[in-house]
């Protein structure tokens, strides 16, 4: 058997809602995997695959480990890679979603989403990021007594989003490492009361509601000393109109906020565009900004032995 799986990158956290906010963006990175006779041994022909402990092979063996199944022999090829590593888009829960889904499909286990979504969470260690990576759109994610559980909304279609990507990487681990184990009553509150603002504006396209929504204290505080240039972009972006900028996940990409995108978009990209080199001017970092509509569709797996 063979098959194809396209995979986009997100975004988490979004201002308020740390490690349970994500949204996916349109930028993919897409496979092709053949499943060959070889049993136990895993082949490629791709070199970045060679290694057993890449993320989408070990994710691949979690399922069939999970499920007592024997190790498949694949080829894996890489067609396109859009989704930068270490960057703050997803990276890691594109490899996760893809592998799982991989599996899914090459043991034919037709599992359910909540079982999809399970598998994914406990491989990545929270869920912000792998829920719209596996499905799309706009999530909102926490983990339950019983497993995992994922709320799928959609963002209203007056939004357009930005990303700032900077030619730097900053690992998660090194992020996460930044942030206190204990935060004031005061920044809990601000942010628990925000995040339903951010969801309520999101979904209603309220302008408005969305620009109070967009403030962090519980990580943004805190990784902002990863990305120096952090208060530049985030000004270049509110000149050119931005509700809001905010951390990409744990960074160092930044992510931006548009409304009324119909009206005079394709201008104000490249306009964008055009600017961008005197943002650089400015900055210690090289960014790219690229505008990416929201993906609905999250992974998909296609045989192409049916095709």
């Amino acid at each position: 058997m063979s098959f194809y799986v396209r995979v986009p990158g997100t975004s988490a956290n979004i201002g308020p809602g740390f490690d349970s906010i994500g949204i996916a963006l349109s930028l993919y990175n897409e496979y092709e995997v053949s499943e060959l006779e070889s049993g136990e041994q895993f082949i490629n022909i791709d070199p970045q695959f060679a290694n057993a402990e890449h993320l989408m092979v070990r994710s691949i063996r979690y399922v069939e480990d999970a499920f007592g199944l024997p190790h498949k022999g694949i080829l894996l090829k890489a067609v396109k890679e859009e989704i930068p590593v270490a960057r703050g888009l997803g990276s890691s829960a594109a490899m996760i979603s893809a592998g799982v889904c991989l599996a899914n499909a090459l043991h034919g286990l037709m599992l359910p989403s909540i079982k999809l979504l399970n598998l994914v969470s406990e491989i990545e260690g929270h869920p912000d990021n792998v829920s719209p990576a596996l499905f799309g759109g706009l999530t909102v994610s926490c983990k339950t007594e019983d497993g995992y559980y994922t709320k799928l909304l959609t963002p209203d279609r007056c939004f357009l989003f930005a990303v700032a990507i900077p030619d730097f990487e900053v690992p998660t681990k090194e992020a996460r490492r930044l942030l206190p184990v204990n935060v004031p009553r005061e920044d809990a509150i601000h942010n628990l009361s925000r995040t339903g603002l951010l969801l309520g504006g999101l979904t209603d396209g309220d302008p408005d509601c969305l620009r109070r929504a967009l403030s962090d204290r519980l990580h943004e505080p805190y990784r902002k000393k990863l990305i120096p240039d952090f208060d530049r972009v985030s000004r270049f972006m509110a000149e050119r109109g931005a509700i809001g900028t905010v951390i990409s996940g744990a960074g160092p990409t930044l992510l931006s906020v548009f409304s009324n995108p119909d009206r005079e978009t394709e201008e104000k990209i490249r306009r964008f565009k055009r600017d961008e080199a005197l943002l650089n001017q400015e900055c210690e970092a090289h960014w790219v900004i690229r505008f990416l509509p929201v993906d609905m569709d999250g992974t998909s797996v296609v045989n192409t032995d049916w095709e």
